[in-house]
């Protein structure tokens, strides 16, 4: 009947109440502190007589907690060897920490992203397998490629002319260095030619290398007036 008869104090932590406020209580009384989806869920393996494994469940604040609560919660019928069921065995391992990092995290990529979107310079950003993962609209333009949906595709695949120094500059920086220059010539597919400004870094997640940022400046025009002089 989902009646409580054994649970441990850390199964408490979720409504804040002590272990005996629950013994022979229905898990459906502490809704309004553990939330209806975990109560709904319980409902399901019941009816249901199948498991389920890890869900992600966010509930009530409960007495002690001063917001919403997040667990995995693991919930396994106990049958006899005849197949009749004669309850539930739960499992719940508090997750709101990591939830709470978890969008903290996304806040602070959207604003980076905000940010890179909005530069007025050409900034992009690549995986460690140099798709694009962001660009700024002044890199789109001075690419030439505002029209092309770039998001996910190599960064070869867009620009198939770049040639294999290009390459071992993104080797070496995904291996950690960081590398710049100040004037360096581009030849476009089509054969016109641009000179470029930049400067090539590794990005970092928990320590590790997650993939490469470009700083760059087109200064043709620059470079043609200084050859003219």
């Amino acid at each position: 009947q989902g009646r409580f008869l054994k649970l441990n104090d850390y199964f408490t932590r979720l409504n804040g109440l002590p272990v005996e406020k629950h013994i022979g209580e229905c898990i459906g009384d502490f809704e309004a502190e553990m939330g209806a989806e975990l109560n709904a869920l319980v409902k399901d393996v019941l009816n249901s007589g199948e498991a389920v494994v890890e869900r992600e469940v966010c509930g009530g604040a409960g007495e002690k907690a001063s917001s919403e609560r997040c667990w995995l919660s693991s919930i396994y019928p106990v049958k006899t060897e005849n197949g009749e069921l004669l309850g539930l065995g739960v499992i719940v391992t508090d997750i709101t920490h990591r939830k709470h990092i978890e969008q903290e995290l996304r806040s602070r990529e959207n604003i980076l992203r905000l940010f890179i979107e909005r530069a007025p310079a050409a900034i992009a950003m690549f995986d460690c397998n140099m798709r694009y993962l962001i660009a700024s609209k002044r890199w789109l333009e001075d690419y030439r490629v505002k029209d092309t949906d770039i998001i996910g595709k190599t960064h070869y695949e867009v620009f198939p002319e770049i040639n294999q120094d290009w390459k071992d500059i993104h080797q070496r920086c995904l291996a950690g260095s960081i590398e710049a220059r100040a004037a360096d010539k581009f030849v476009r597919a089509d054969g016109s030619v641009d000179w470029v400004k930049w400067e090539v870094m590794p990005w970092y997640r928990n320590g590790e290398i997650g993939g490469l940022v470009m700083f760059t400046e087109v200064i043709t025009d620059r470079v043609l007036e200084q050859q003219n002089i």
